[in-house]
């Protein structure tokens, strides 16, 4: 039983956080920050990674929506030509196996 509360105490803190996240890469100055390449941008990314990876629909159809949300918003500041260069572009091939892993579950 306590392990059932700790899954739906660790889900539910990963939702706030993505939400927050979602939010904050909605205003251009934060988002482009998220966005660059460098330390910052790997480890939201890497974290927004980490959730698609850790939960599945199943467990929280929430959680992975708040996070394709936060995956979208972040999306918006990445430029064409320079796109390799940016945290989104470096990590590209891993966004999308985390996108294709979530209809595998």
């Amino acid at each position: 039983m306590s392990i059932i509360i700790f899954q739906i105490t660790q889900i539910i803190h990963s939702l706030q956080c993505i939400r927050i996240v979602a939010n904050m890469c909605m205003n251009p100055v934060v988002g482009s920050r998220f966005a660059e390449y460098g330390q910052i941008g790997d480890q939201v990314l890497s974290w927004i990674l980490k959730c698609l990876r850790q939960h599945s629909p199943a467990d929280s159809t929430e959680l992975i929506t708040s996070t394709l949300a936060a995956l979208n918003n972040l999306s918006y500041y990445y430029s064409g030509e320079d796109f390799s260069s940016t945290a989104f572009g470096g990590l590209q091939i891993h966004i999308c196996e985390g996108v294709c892993y979530i209809k595998v579950k």
